[in-house]
C-alpha cells in the first residue's frame, strides 16, 4: 500500500504532490491513540482475510501492525501504572 494511501496513525507526514514530507508537526499530528490504532490493526487482519496480499505488501503491512501492537502495548502499560497510582493514593 502506498503511504499516500494510508489512513489511521503513524509517522508518515503529509502528502504535496507526489513526495512525502515527515515532519515534526506531521508526526504530532498524527500520533494515533488506542481507538484508532486497534482499527488499523483491524483493517490489516482484514485485508489479510480477502486479499492474497504481494510479498512487498504482506511486509509493510505486517511491519505496520507489529509497531501498532507494540505502541498498544506501550500505552496500555503507561495507563496500568497511572491508575496504579491513582489507586494507591486513596
Amino acid at each position: 500500500m502506498r503511504a499516500s494511501a494510508r489512513r489511521g496513525c503513524g509517522p508518515y507526514g503529509f502528502l504535496h504532490g507526489s513526495r512525502l514530507y515527515d515532519t515534526a508537526m506531521a508526526k504530532k499530528k498524527n500520533a494515533c491513540n488506542y481507538a484508532d490504532a486497534i482499527a488499523e490493526i483491524e483493517r490489516i487482519l482484514a485485508k489479510f482475510r480477502t486479499e492474497q496480499p504481494d510479498v512487498d505488501t504482506l511486509t509493510a503491512e505486517v511491519k505496520r501492525a507489529t509497531e501498532l501492537i507494540a505502541a498498544c502495548k506501550a500505552q496500555l502499560k503507561r495507563v496500568e501504572g497511572e491508575v496504579t497510582q491513582i489507586l494507591d493514593a486513596e
